[in-house]
């Protein structure tokens, strides 16, 4: 993926070529939870907002890495931390 972040409510496979698929909303708004010394988005670390109401499919081989998220103090936003040792290089 491209730095998306999405909140996964489901799975399926798609109905043309049966591909193991993500299915949930994705943070409109993604920007590093910090700039010094160096940006936590090279980490996989963010700060995002902004929830789609919408729903979207993604392919799972398009995972870069699982992560958690928590409240970061502002309301409707949150830190995305990746899991360890979920990263696909």
């Amino acid at each position: 993926m491209d730095g998306t972040v999405v909140v996964a409510e489901s799975f399926a496979f798609s109905s043309d070529n049966r591909t193991p698929m993500i299915i949930g909303r994705e943070y409109k708004t993604k920007r590093p939870l910090y700039d010094f010394p160096t940006s936590s988005a090279f980490f996989e670390i963010r700060r995002v907002s902004g929830l789609s109401s919408s729903l979207g499919a993604w392919k799972i081989q398009d995972i870069k890495t699982k992560c958690f998220s928590f409240p970061s103090g502002q309301p409707g936003e949150f830190a995305t931390f990746p899991l360890i040792h979920t990263t696909v290089m």
